[in-house]
């Protein structure tokens, strides 16, 4: 994306910081603009964030947003929950960041985070047993 700049509609510049969030489901990145050899930064997340680059080889991503008074966007109140202890949520997130020259890794380490590998066996059985019993190739 090109910041304060919309491709299909005149851009009206009203909210400098807000207008460049966009919504991350599962990654993100940065490229440098090499021709010959571009190189990818690229943050995955378990969760939806929100993202933006205000400024260039910056990425920031917002984990959740609070504010006190209600910006007239819907729901009628301000977003503000206190948590438990009144010091604001707590959120436990993880990240993944890779630095490469192919956006396929930080693809690949998404696709891992988002939906990882659940292994299920009785205590009987064996991975040697199982891949004789159950292999295609037999």
């Amino acid at each position: 994306r090109t910041l304060d700049s919309r491709a299909t509609w005149d851009f009206n510049s009203t909210e400098p910081i807000a207008q460049n969030y966009y919504p991350v489901n599962t990654r993100c990145y940065l490229k440098e603009e090499d021709e010959r050899s571009p190189k990818y930064f690229a943050v995955s997340t378990d969760r939806s964030v929100g993202a933006a680059s205000l400024s260039t080889g910056e990425l920031e991503l917002m984990i959740h947003r609070r504010i006190l008074h209600d910006d007239g966007r819907g729901v009628g109140e301000p977003l503000n929950e206190p948590g438990a202890d009144g010091k604001g949520l707590i959120i436990k997130t993880k990240y993944l960041i890779s630095l490469s020259e192919s956006p396929n890794l930080s693809r690949e380490l998404s696709h891992q985070m988002t939906y990882p590998i659940h292994y299920f066996s009785s205590e009987k059985a064996s991975v040697e047993k199982y891949f004789s019993s159950y292999s295609l190739l037999n």
